[in-house]
């Protein structure tokens, strides 16, 4: 467990080959989870985390991107006030599969910029309180079903996790059972 009380989590810049997986990293005011910058190993892998705000009005920002490349994003639990996900300046090759991005509040629960592409974004249980949804790329959509219309996260859901708190999020919603995509990790 790593908590902080201001400033970033865990950062990562212009490693190598890495895995960071089952950790629970939480926040008692605001800062960065997660930051992964200029990462273009294909063999990258964050999985199986909690990212937490720890506070009903905390700051945080999940997982947060900078000129990655060819990175995986898969079975992760976040539960956030800000954004859930945030990519820029030229991210590609993004996969982000079987993750649970719940915002406690209304606006993006990620936010991917025009200049970053090829993101996979599917499998995944998306989930806020209203307002604008999701941005990729040049569109923001403003609701979940407005996102599946235009063919994005086709396998996606958009449910209450029913975490148990605000920092531990094993999820107990039935929903969210066998909803996710085999992406040969043992969770």
């Amino acid at each position: 467990n790593i908590k902080y009380p201001y400033g970033g989590g865990v950062q990562f810049y212009n490693t190598g080959t890495f895995t960071f997986s089952n950790n629970v990293l939480y926040s008692i005011n605001s800062g960065r989870g997660l930051s992964i910058s200029g990462s273009s190993n294909p063999n990258c892998l964050v999985y199986n985390n909690f990212i937490a705000d720890s506070t009903i009005n905390g700051n945080l920002e999940g997982i947060i991107l900078s000129g990655c490349q060819h990175l995986k994003i898969y079975n992760n639990s976040l539960n956030q006030n800000s954004y859930c996900l945030y990519a820029e300046n030229n991210c590609d090759s993004i996969e982000v599969y079987n993750n649970i991005f719940n915002k406690r509040s209304s606006g993006w629960i990620f936010r991917v910029f025009n200049n970053c592409t090829n993101f996979k974004f599917d499998y995944n249980n998306l989930k806020n309180t209203g307002g604008d949804f999701v941005q990729l790329y040049d569109s923001t959509f403003a609701g979940f079903s407005t996102y599946k219309a235009t063919g994005n996260g086709q396998n996606s859901i958009s449910v209450d996790p029913k975490f148990v708190s605000n920092v531990n999020l094993h999820a107990s919603s039935t929903s969210l059972y066998r909803a996710g995509k085999n992406v040969g990790i043992t969770t």
